[in-house]
């Protein structure tokens, strides 16, 4: 896969395929809006979804745990999208197996409903977090003295080709102040941004990080 690393107020950032960053000072793996639990939910509400969508997020974790083997992993909301159901017994045997990782959830909107059971998977729950110079938070929110991370929006593009074609892509936001992750979960939508000439735009193929 290959990664692309930028550099935000002097602090160098790896951007993963897999819609991640790697702080790589702080040992830090970030992502947002993972959604597990989403098939299940779907599920329940009679919505067909195939198991390999719920496999492929599991699966892709574990890889960045184990790839880049970080101190702590900061989630920027929506760890779960629903009501406990069959996929929280998975989401506790990956804790398990990286018990060694400090995981720290940035409480987004949908995880109010486990809000009380993620202490269980010794999950520290914060509203907001300021660490160096960022800021993070779900929900993009600026704030003074820092560079702000956030979530939420599942920011994409879409790339025209000469003949007319249209490609719907995830990507990673960087404004002069403020970045927005793409969302980690395979089953989320994309709200497509209208980036400022200034911003910086890098789109992901899932095997490689362009920047546009």
């Amino acid at each position: 896969m290959i990664c692309k690393t930028i550099e935000i107020q002097k602090e160098s950032l790896e951007l993963h395929p897999l819609k991640a960053i790697f702080w790589k000072k702080r040992e830090v793996l970030i992502l947002s809006d993972v959604h597990f639990g989403k098939v299940n939910h779907f599920r329940k509400e009679g919505i067909a979804i195939p198991n390999i969508a719920k496999e492929k997020d599991y699966e892709n974790l574990s890889f960045l745990l184990e790839h880049y083997t970080p101190k702590k992993l900061y989630i920027i909301g929506d760890l779960f999208h629903s009501d406990k159901n069959k996929e929280w017994e998975v989401l506790k045997m990956l804790r398990t197996t990286f018990a060694s990782i400090d995981w720290v959830l940035v409480a987004g909107n949908h995880d109010a409903a486990t809000l009380s059971s993620y202490q269980d998977l010794n999950i520290k729950i914060v509203e907001q977090l300021e660490e160096g110079p960022f800021y993070f938070s779900h929900e993009p929110e600026e704030k003074l003295g820092f560079y702000s991370i956030a979530g939420h929006i599942h920011p994409g593009v879409i790339l025209k080709g000469k003949a007319k074609q249209h490609m719907r892509m995830q990507c990673f936001y960087f404004g002069k102040s403020s970045a927005i992750l793409p969302a980690f979960g395979n089953l989320t939508g994309k709200f497509i941004i209208q980036p400022k000439k200034e911003d910086e735009i890098f789109v992901t193929t899932g095997k490689e990080v362009i920047k546009l």
